[in-house]
């Protein structure tokens, strides 16, 4: 198996779920007693989020560029950035490093392509539904459309993933405004729904939505097990 760098704690509470996705996964594919070969940079979120509020994306870009050279000279055969958000900056963190960034929007881009999809809705944080970095590469790369919600729910879902997900709670009426966001999302052309945050999976199941879902986590997961496993 080949070493995989993690950046992870964009929240933790996600970061959880690759090291134990990514464990799971390995132990079912191997007899024996197995576990992955994982190095995980846990950053200080707080910290990160100050800086991307403050939209000091250049700050946020050099350090995660340093992150990832500690993790290549540790061993790291490809990097993960456990966060959708982040990936704002990840052509830059990509071209600070020799080894390969597993990205997470160009692995759900792709099985969304593999779908014959060309509309899609996608959901995730503020900077992710309002900045182009996400619906730009999936236009360029895969063709493909991309919807978000009405303006006056991007901060909802915003507040959402920050103040309830990100600390563990899970809000009966939060899943509920978020499946209402859902459905005017469906009913402005979006053939499916990218779960655009690595939090959201927490609180939206596939079975909640009646059109295709994807899952930028588990997407995400699934492709860093292949290389792990190449």
């Amino acid at each position: 198996m080949r070493m995989l760098g993690l950046i992870g704690g964009t929240t933790w509470e996600s970061t959880i779920i690759y090291y134990q996705r990514l464990n799971e996964m390995v132990q079912k594919q191997y007899e024996g007693v197995y576990s992955a070969p994982l190095i995980l940079y846990s950053v200080e979120f707080n910290h990160v989020l100050t800086l991307m509020n403050n939209n000091q994306w250049d700050i946020l870009q050099n350090e995660f560029c340093l992150i990832g050279k500690h993790l290549e000279n540790a061993g790291a055969k490809a990097l993960l950035i456990c966060t959708n958000t982040i990936h704002k900056i990840a052509d830059g963190v990509q071209k600070a490093v020799s080894i390969p960034l597993i990205n997470i929007i160009e692995v759900t881009g792709q099985v969304v392509q593999n779908k014959g999809l060309k509309t899609i809705g996608l959901l995730g944080t503020r900077t992710t539904t309002e900045d182009p970095f996400f619906s730009n590469d999936l236009k360029q790369k895969f063709n493909i459309n991309t919807v978000v919600p009405k303006p006056k729910d991007h901060q909802y879902l915003h507040d959402v993933i920050f103040t309830e997900l990100a600390r563990g709670i899970l809000n009966k009426a939060s899943k509920q405004e978020c499946l209402r966001i859902i459905k005017e999302v469906e009913a402005m052309g979006a053939q499916g729904i990218i779960l655009g945050c690595t939090e959201l999976p927490l609180l939206i199941a596939p079975k909640d939505i009646h059109v295709p879902v994807f899952d930028t986590l588990e997407l995400h997961i699934k492709a860093a097990f292949q290389f792990l496993t190449s």
